[in-house]
Protein backbone atom coordinates (compact mmCIF):
# COMPACT_ATOMS: atom_id res chain seq x y z
CA UNK A 1 0.00 0.00 0.00
CA UNK A 2 1.40 3.64 -1.13
CA UNK A 3 1.89 6.67 1.36
CA UNK A 4 -1.49 8.04 -0.91
CA UNK A 5 -3.76 5.36 -0.20
CA UNK A 6 -2.62 4.76 3.51
CA UNK A 7 -3.35 8.42 3.98
CA UNK A 8 -6.78 7.83 1.63
CA UNK A 9 -5.63 10.81 -0.74
CA UNK A 10 -6.17 12.24 -4.15
CA UNK A 11 -3.74 12.34 -7.06
CA UNK A 12 -4.19 15.51 -8.07
CA UNK A 13 -2.71 15.85 -11.92
CA UNK A 14 -1.55 19.26 -12.76
CA UNK A 15 -1.91 20.42 -16.19
CA UNK A 16 1.30 20.80 -18.10
CA UNK A 17 1.95 24.49 -19.39
CA UNK A 18 2.03 24.83 -22.80
CA UNK A 19 4.97 26.31 -24.26
CA UNK A 20 2.73 29.74 -24.45
CA UNK A 21 2.00 29.78 -20.89
CA UNK A 22 5.73 29.58 -20.07
CA UNK A 23 6.45 31.85 -22.72
CA UNK A 24 3.94 34.22 -20.82
CA UNK A 25 5.40 33.72 -17.20
CA UNK A 26 8.81 34.39 -18.19
CA UNK A 27 7.42 37.81 -19.60
CA UNK A 28 5.89 39.07 -16.50
CA UNK A 29 9.02 37.17 -14.47
CA UNK A 30 11.00 39.56 -16.60
CA UNK A 31 8.77 42.59 -15.94
CA UNK A 32 9.50 42.81 -12.68
CA UNK A 33 12.76 43.35 -13.06
CA UNK A 34 12.58 47.30 -14.37
CA UNK A 35 13.81 48.14 -11.09
CA UNK A 36 15.97 45.80 -10.93
CA UNK A 37 17.55 47.13 -14.80
CA UNK A 38 16.75 51.02 -12.93
CA UNK A 39 18.92 49.74 -9.78
CA UNK A 40 21.83 48.94 -12.25
CA UNK A 41 22.51 52.18 -12.99
CA UNK A 42 23.05 52.88 -9.74
CA UNK A 43 26.03 51.09 -9.59
CA UNK A 44 27.69 53.55 -10.54
CA UNK A 45 29.14 51.50 -13.65
CA UNK A 46 26.19 51.74 -16.36
CA UNK A 47 24.45 54.50 -17.56
CA UNK A 48 21.82 52.63 -19.59
CA UNK A 49 20.77 49.17 -20.09
CA UNK A 50 17.53 46.69 -21.23
CA UNK A 51 16.46 43.74 -20.84
CA UNK A 52 14.92 42.64 -24.02
CA UNK A 53 13.20 38.71 -25.38
CA UNK A 54 14.37 37.47 -28.60
CA UNK A 55 12.37 38.80 -30.81
CA UNK A 56 13.42 42.45 -29.73
CA UNK A 57 10.43 43.53 -27.38
CA UNK A 58 11.71 45.33 -24.59
CA UNK A 59 10.64 43.79 -21.02
CA UNK A 60 12.69 46.43 -18.72
CA UNK A 61 14.97 49.02 -19.78
CA UNK A 62 16.03 52.58 -18.31
CA UNK A 63 13.66 55.35 -19.61
CA UNK A 64 16.61 56.51 -21.97
CA UNK A 65 17.86 53.97 -23.48
CA UNK A 66 16.08 52.19 -26.59
CA UNK A 67 17.30 50.27 -29.89
CA UNK A 68 15.89 49.40 -33.39
CA UNK A 69 14.63 46.72 -34.80
CA UNK A 70 17.65 46.48 -37.55
CA UNK A 71 19.97 47.11 -34.34
CA UNK A 72 18.66 44.25 -32.56
CA UNK A 73 18.86 41.97 -35.39
CA UNK A 74 22.15 42.61 -36.27
CA UNK A 75 23.16 42.01 -32.38
CA UNK A 76 21.31 39.10 -32.36
CA UNK A 77 23.07 37.63 -35.51
CA UNK A 78 26.29 38.75 -34.12
CA UNK A 79 25.60 35.45 -31.82
CA UNK A 80 25.21 33.22 -34.37
CA UNK A 81 27.80 34.63 -36.95
CA UNK A 82 30.78 35.87 -34.19
CA UNK A 83 32.79 37.16 -37.50
CA UNK A 84 29.83 39.92 -38.67
CA UNK A 85 30.51 41.22 -35.90
CA UNK A 86 33.87 41.63 -35.59
CA UNK A 87 34.07 42.68 -39.14
CA UNK A 88 31.46 45.23 -38.73
CA UNK A 89 30.66 46.42 -35.21
CA UNK A 90 27.18 46.70 -33.99
CA UNK A 91 24.84 49.55 -33.69
CA UNK A 92 23.20 50.25 -30.24
CA UNK A 93 21.20 53.54 -29.98
CA UNK A 94 22.37 54.75 -33.37
CA UNK A 95 26.08 54.58 -32.08
CA UNK A 96 28.82 52.33 -33.67
CA UNK A 97 30.45 50.13 -31.25
CA UNK A 98 33.97 48.03 -32.09
CA UNK A 99 33.78 43.96 -30.92
CA UNK A 100 36.72 43.87 -29.21
CA UNK A 101 35.52 40.17 -27.56
CA UNK A 102 32.94 37.49 -28.00
CA UNK A 103 32.48 34.12 -26.90
CA UNK A 104 29.39 33.32 -29.89
CA UNK A 105 27.45 32.23 -27.47
CA UNK A 106 26.93 34.42 -24.82
CA UNK A 107 28.56 37.53 -24.40
CA UNK A 108 30.12 40.71 -26.70
CA UNK A 109 31.66 43.34 -25.56
CA UNK A 110 32.23 46.10 -27.97
CA UNK A 111 33.93 49.56 -27.42
CA UNK A 112 33.76 53.11 -28.99
CA UNK A 113 35.78 55.91 -28.33
CA UNK A 114 34.75 56.95 -24.93
CA UNK A 115 31.97 54.38 -24.32
CA UNK A 116 31.51 50.78 -23.83
CA UNK A 117 28.71 48.06 -24.06
CA UNK A 118 28.25 44.65 -22.98
CA UNK A 119 25.66 42.52 -24.10
CA UNK A 120 25.00 38.90 -22.72
CA UNK A 121 22.13 36.26 -24.14
CA UNK A 122 20.27 33.96 -22.06
CA UNK A 123 18.31 31.35 -23.34
CA UNK A 124 14.93 33.65 -24.20
CA UNK A 125 16.69 36.73 -23.51
CA UNK A 126 19.09 39.60 -24.30
CA UNK A 127 20.53 42.00 -21.96
CA UNK A 128 22.45 44.82 -22.78
CA UNK A 129 24.50 47.46 -20.47
CA UNK A 130 25.98 50.70 -21.53
CA UNK A 131 29.01 51.83 -19.38
CA UNK A 132 30.11 55.23 -18.25
CA UNK A 133 32.34 57.42 -20.66
CA UNK A 134 36.11 56.46 -19.71
CA UNK A 135 34.85 53.37 -17.30
CA UNK A 136 36.90 50.38 -17.48
CA UNK A 137 34.28 47.57 -19.02
CA UNK A 138 34.94 44.90 -16.54
CA UNK A 139 32.88 46.57 -14.18
CA UNK A 140 30.38 46.94 -16.74
CA UNK A 141 30.25 43.35 -17.64
CA UNK A 142 30.48 41.83 -14.28
CA UNK A 143 26.81 43.53 -13.60
CA UNK A 144 25.37 42.42 -16.66
CA UNK A 145 26.77 38.69 -16.93
CA UNK A 146 25.95 38.55 -12.60
CA UNK A 147 22.17 39.09 -13.80
CA UNK A 148 22.58 36.86 -17.08
CA UNK A 149 23.88 33.76 -15.22
CA UNK A 150 20.74 34.41 -13.16
CA UNK A 151 18.34 34.81 -15.68
CA UNK A 152 20.38 31.36 -17.06
CA UNK A 153 19.36 29.54 -13.74
CA UNK A 154 16.11 30.59 -13.82
CA UNK A 155 15.97 28.55 -17.31
CA UNK A 156 14.84 32.06 -19.19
Amino acid sequence: MCCIEAFNLKKVHFKEPTLRDRFKMACDYVRNWDKYVSDMICSDFIVKAGVYDLTGNALARTEDFYITKDEFRALKEGFEIPELIYRDGILVMGKHFDVTLTDGQYGILARNNIQGISVCKTRSLIIIGLHREYCPPAQCNEVVMILGDYFLGKCL
